[in-house]
């Protein structure tokens, strides 16, 4: 073999080793209803190849758009999953608070489904309700904030797909500055209450609105009232 096609053998090799762990890396993105698809579409067609299927069905969810119809579809499931257990007594809430923190992981992961600046802001909108249930909660918010709780998950989740965004312009940038404007009045009524995880996200943000250009074209509709979220 020449030296060419060596180079040129060996660029592939490298570019389908590249796709196949990003394939991996993405898997858990898909619902089980989209993993059954794409295992359905390689049985039926077993020549297909699994990484591009998997890709595929990944730059799909990428390209789905932030609204505000899906963010407000976030507020209302989180303020559901949080006031579950409102009516019960304080130590029927204490022993079932997991019920709620359940849930909330579950929105996390649902969030986690979509291209990663809109997962920001899709977490973002979760914490603008979430910072609200110190309001008439009883025993949950002591519960999703003990030790490691609820409020140091969400930041790590908003954390990681920070890091998995690239350019910062445009779009991206507008999306950015809201949900960072959104998690500054978070980490405002938190603080109080020794809970500072959120103002890392807010340091994140800055760090990553620093290296793009400085004017946004994309705003979408932010409440002044984050109570407002679930509406």
């Amino acid at each position: 073999m020449s030296a060419s096609k060596k180079r040129k053998a060996a660029s592939i090799s490298a570019s389908n080793k590249e796709n196949t762990e990003k394939a991996l890396q993405n898997l858990n993105r898909l619902s089980d209803e989209e993993k059954h698809a794409a295992l359905e579409e390689l049985i039926r067609s077993p020549l297909k190849d699994a990484t591009s299927v998997v890709l595929k069905k990944v730059k799909a969810l990428d390209k789905k758009p932030l609204t505000e119809p899906l963010l407000k579809s976030f507020g209302s499931r989180t303020h559901a999953a949080i006031h579950q257990l409102d009516r019960l007594r304080c130590s029927q809430q204490f022993e079932q608070v997991d019920r709620v923190w359940d849930d909330l992981s579950e929105l996390v992961n649902d969030a986690k489904r979509y291209a990663p600046v809109a997962t920001v802001s899709l977490l973002s909108r979760i914490a603008g309700v979430f910072s609200h249930s110190v309001e008439n909660t009883g025993e949950v918010f002591k519960g999703l904030t003990s030790p490691g709780g609820f409020h140091c998950e969400l930041p790590d989740a908003m954390k990681d797909a920070l890091k998995s965004i690239g350019n910062v312009e445009g779009e991206v940038k507008g999306q950015l500055e809201n949900a960072k404007s959104q998690l500054e009045r978070v980490h405002s009524r938190l603080t109080g209450y020794c809970i500072d995880e959120f103002k890392e996200v807010i340091d994140a943000i800055d760090e990553k609105l620093s290296d793009g250009p400085p004017n946004s074209v994309f705003v979408i509709e932010d409440d002044e009232s984050d109570n407002q979220d679930y509406e």
